[in-house]
């Protein structure tokens, strides 16, 4: 059977990504060093594994929450097509935007957060679900 929803929120409670990829401001962009890796990940990934992948979207918080959302939701898509390209089934591949809700780095309340604290928000995170055992 297929990881159902809380299969796939605790995967993500329970430790880091298993992989990140930055993007630029206002950027879905990916790079072609990171594209390179993406595809090298995934084709060990397919190797080795029988789950799924769910790819989490976000941003910073620079901009609206709707647009920042919309902005993290097409930055897994563009993580998602990479992953595809390089063989991994679009029926493995579940995508989020999450937006500007989930920062990597927080600033404390009242404080502008440095552009360097705000680029770490700029991501894609991938995260391997195991399928379920009966």
């Amino acid at each position: 059977p297929l990881p159902d929803y809380d299969s796939m929120t605790m995967a993500v409670a329970e430790g880091p990504a298993a992989w990140v990829v930055f993007h630029g401001l206002g950027s879905t962009e990916i790079r072609k060093e990171d594209a390179l890796r993406i595809k090298a990940w995934a084709i060990e990934w397919k190797a080795t594994s029988s789950g799924q992948l769910l790819v989490l979207g976000h941003a910073s918080a620079d901009g609206d929450s709707l647009t920042n959302r919309g902005l993290a939701e097409e930055r897994a898509r563009q993580v998602a097509v990479h992953l595809e390209f390089a063989g991994i089934t679009p029926d493995r591949i579940r995508i989020e935007g999450r937006g500007s809700e989930q920062p990597l780095l927080r600033c404390p309340d009242g404080v502008v957060c440095p552009e360097e604290a705000m680029a770490r928000s700029r991501r894609t995170e991938l995260f391997p679900i195991p399928l379920q055992r009966p």
